[in-house]
């Protein structure tokens, strides 16, 4: 089930959500929540990273895994900063705001106070974003080359942001 129909909340809504509540959601749903917190953790910075800005109530799941419930295999992955001039770093609010994220929001208070991860996961969530060969990656995709670079500079510039570069 989706974040709206577990929260009940309407689909025409889905954009009215946050983040805390999601990892409250986790937090209360998940068979083996701190695990899954870490997921959720590692893919809201990915989804900001890459300029995902469309990552409403409706794309993020719980699912039953034999006996478990668990975070859904993400979906719905894309640059939405790439394809629109929009200034919203999320289409759910963190800190009651939806833009100007950096690392103090993302990583101090989302990673170590929303979702309780310790400093060691924190530091391998980081570091595994910075071992990406993002501009190989890119132009090694089927994205022209003109299209390949703006997304990179989307990236870096996030990462910026985050003190990685």
């Amino acid at each position: 089930e989706d974040a709206c129909q577990i929260l009940e909340i309407p689909a025409s809504r889905k954009y009215a959500g946050n983040l805390e509540t999601l990892a409250r959601m986790i937090r209360e749903h998940c068979s083996n929540p701190r695990l899954q917190l870490i997921r959720f953790f590692q893919r809201v910075l990915f989804c900001w990273v890459t300029g995902n800005g469309d990552m409403h109530l409706k794309n993020w799941s719980l699912i039953e895994n034999g006996p478990l419930i668990e975070l859904a295999p993400a979906y719905d992955l894309l640059s939405t900063r790439l394809l629109l001039d929009d200034d919203e770093d999320s289409a759910l609010a963190l800190d009651e705001r939806k833009s100007g994220f950096d690392r103090k929001l993302l990583v101090d208070y989302f990673g170590r106070e929303v979702c309780g991860i310790n400093d060691r996961m924190i530091g391998k969530t980081l570091h595994s974003l910075i071992s990406i060969d993002w501009y190989l990656t890119l132009l090694g995709s089927k994205l022209e080359v003109e299209t390949a670079q703006a997304y990179h500079r989307i990236i870096e510039e996030r990462l910026v942001r985050l003190e990685l570069k």
